[in-house]
């Protein structure tokens, strides 16, 4: 199960519902998922978990659910 803040970013950068969030949610499903929102995810997650990214890491971070592995890594 995804944590309801990270759905929340990913629904809001991405401008879709939150109900169709899922693990598998990335950039091959979302119509939207571009360069210059990948930016703005990174960012509005690093604001909202209060955490930042390395940069080696950010290419990898193409679904919601390595975006949510990345998290947990970073937050303990």
């Amino acid at each position: 199960m995804l944590d309801v803040r990270l759905v929340e970013v990913i629904s809001r950068v991405f401008g879709i519902p939150a109900e169709q969030v899922t693990p598998g949610s990335g950039r091959d499903t979302i119509e939207t998922w571009d360069s210059v929102n990948q930016l703005k995810l990174v960012l509005s997650l690093e604001e909202e978990f209060h955490l930042r990214f390395p940069t080696a890491e950010i290419p990898n971070l193409i679904s919601a659910g390595r975006i949510q592995e990345a998290v947990r890594r970073l937050a303990k």
